[in-house]
């Protein structure tokens, strides 16, 4: 409580809240990286030699090492992931 005043707490509330301070509770002011569709598909077919459409149809071991590789970039969703490969996305997270 500010004060047993009514009037004088309400002044002091407001002279409170617009005091400036150093919080930084929820802002977000770095802007997140990603990769185009088209730049993850060239990264893969780069290391892999594969196309990320036929990514379901390959064997499990590769499938697995293309997405272990694929979530440690920074810059690429797991939607983004499920999108471009056409696996869901708890089959990504279990890679």
């Amino acid at each position: 409580m500010f004060h047993q005043d009514k009037d004088q707490a309400i002044e002091e509330f407001i002279n409170f809240h617009y005091q400036p301070n150093d919080d930084r509770c929820l802002d977000i002011t770095e802007k997140r990286e990603t990769f185009a569709d088209k730049t993850i598909r060239q990264l893969v077919s780069k290391k892999y030699h594969l196309e990320l459409a036929t990514l379901s149809n390959t064997k499990p071991k590769t499938r697995e090492k293309v997405l272990t590789y694929l979530k440690g970039l920074n810059g690429c969703s797991l939607r983004q992931l499920s999108r471009l490969t056409g696996l869901t996305v708890n089959q990504i997270v279990r890679a």
